[in-house]
């Protein structure tokens, strides 16, 4: 039974069953595809779990089905980011008819490339100019992708060297995903500006509905229980998918399947989560959590605390993905089962 089960407790991996974003996602790409886009460069955010990497590969796929595009992906953590999309690039096979017309010869990319009667080309960057020149001149373009970005000393290089390529006009793209805290530091580099302007999307919940109609359609539930799970659920990803396969696991035990993807969820999930909190974050999601009715200023008369002390850690939890304020004067959990973890597990 579990092997055939249609949802997935893998972070990162398109799941059989997926909630697509249509408005992130579309907004996105036809942006890029346009004659001529708006943006260079796009950031991916929320909390762990929401499906940053998923939207991420959802958008990698589409455009790799359009023959004017090239997409690669690089890995954050490798000591060379620079050197590594100059060899990927190199290696593309749809483009060796490109390259080949521009006589540039990547037979000796390990050394150089020629350049016909030019000089040949030794640094990574120069390289990676090149090649981006003959596409461009065959109406080609190239989206790079980096999951999970940090502020890392390889990331300002390629940060850089992606400013330079891109002052320059040629045909590359940047879409990147990143927690809250470490997209913050990446944009604060200051001689990247293009970074600090790029768009930050946070990623909203799924949508109620459209899980509810999943759960009906493949766990076979009557309308009710679909929408009563739907909401549990929060609309956070990671707990759409864990408690649709504990539903389909233990399909005759409702609340055991519940209890499980809860446990799942706050072991696997919330435990990070609350890790990466500093001292003072942790401190006002406790008193969050603590409260009985959500209304700030009672949280703020039961702890003598002023609204000043209180508003840049609601704004930090806000933009973390960890609660919201959209009812005034009341903040929220945006996370399911968050504030029983914060009250009896959180250390």
């Amino acid at each position: 039974m579990a092997a055939n089960n249609p949802y997935s407790l893998t972070f990162g991996r398109i799941p059989r069953q997926y909630i697509n974003r249509p408005a992130e996602a579309n907004d996105i790409i036809e942006d890029l595809t346009a004659d001529y886009p708006s943006q260079t460069a796009y950031i991916l955010t929320g909390i762990r779990g929401c499906g940053k990497t998923v939207l991420l590969t959802e958008i990698e796929n589409q455009l790799q089905e359009d023959d004017r595009w090239t997409v690669i992906s690089l890995n954050p953590a490798i000591p060379d980011l620079v050197d590594s999309l100059a060899r990927k690039l190199s290696r593309q096979k749809r483009l060796q008819t490109v390259f080949s017309n521009a006589s540039i010869d990547l037979s000796a990319f390990g050394l150089g490339i020629s350049l016909g009667n030019r000089a040949p080309v030794y640094d990574a960057e120069s390289m990676i100019e090149e090649m981006l020149r003959s596409m461009d001149g065959h109406n080609r373009r190239l989206l790079v992708t980096i999951d999970e970005v940090s502020r890392t000393q390889q990331m300002r290089v390629f940060a850089g060297t992606f400013q330079n390529l891109m002052r320059r006009g040629l045909p590359i793209y940047l879409l990147m995903t990143g927690l809250y805290d470490n997209v913050t530091a990446l944009q604060n580099i200051n001689d990247l500006t293009f970074l600090y302007r790029a768009p930050k999307i946070m990623l909203s919940p799924l949508s109620t509905a459209q899980m509810a109609r999943n759960y009906q359609d493949v766990l076979s539930l009557e309308e009710a229980a679909a929408l009563y799970y739907a909401r549990e659920t929060k609309g956070y990803s990671f707990a759409f998918q864990s408690l649709g396969y504990y539903l389909w696991k233990y399909p005759a035990d409702r609340k055991t399947a519940l209890d499980s993807a809860i446990s799942y969820v706050q072991s696997n999930s919330y435990r990070k989560i609350w890790s990466e909190l500093s001292e003072q974050d942790q401190k006002f999601t406790r008193l969050i959590a603590e409260s009985k009715t959500g209304r700030v200023s009672d949280i703020l008369n039961a702890e003598g605390i002023s609204n000043s002390q209180f508003s840049p850690y609601r704004r930090r939890l806000i933009d973390k993905g960890i609660i919201h304020g959209t009812k005034r004067g009341y903040v929220a959990f945006s996370l399911p089962w968050f504030q029983e973890y914060v009250m009896t597990e959180a250390e």
